[in-house]
């Protein structure tokens, strides 16, 4: 099972841009190495910063779209200890998503990349 969790800040800049700052973690419970028959534990975390751009698609629905800079930490341990993978360095960070909004509240959808 995989687990996410997202904390940010958004400043809204004028009706249709905004600027981004969010920490993303997730984890993934074991999963079974296919070539290896081993049992693994994957956890990532990102620091993004992003510029946001949206538009209206009728009184409370909006599509959007985010660009910006992410730096992350990837890290899978494997059963044996031996073969661990740890990576960490900075990217580019893109988002699509659609977003409802309600007096001050905002439900949505978003795929990062």
């Amino acid at each position: 099972m995989d687990f996410s969790s997202q904390l940010g800040y958004r400043f809204q800049y004028n009706e249709n841009f905004a600027f981004d700052a969010r920490f993303i973690e997730s984890q993934s419970s074991e999963f079974e190495n296919i070539r290896k028959r081993k049992q693994s534990f994957a956890e990532f975390s990102t620091i993004v910063v992003s510029a946001q751009a949206k538009t209206s698609i009728s009184k409370n629905n909006f599509v959007y779209a985010n660009l910006g800079l992410n730096n992350y930490s990837f890290d899978i341990v494997a059963e044996d200890q031996v073969n661990d993978l740890d990576s960490t360095g900075i990217s580019t960070f893109a988002a699509l998503g659609w977003q409802y909004q309600f007096s001050r509240i905002e439900l949505g959808l978003e795929y990062q990349w």
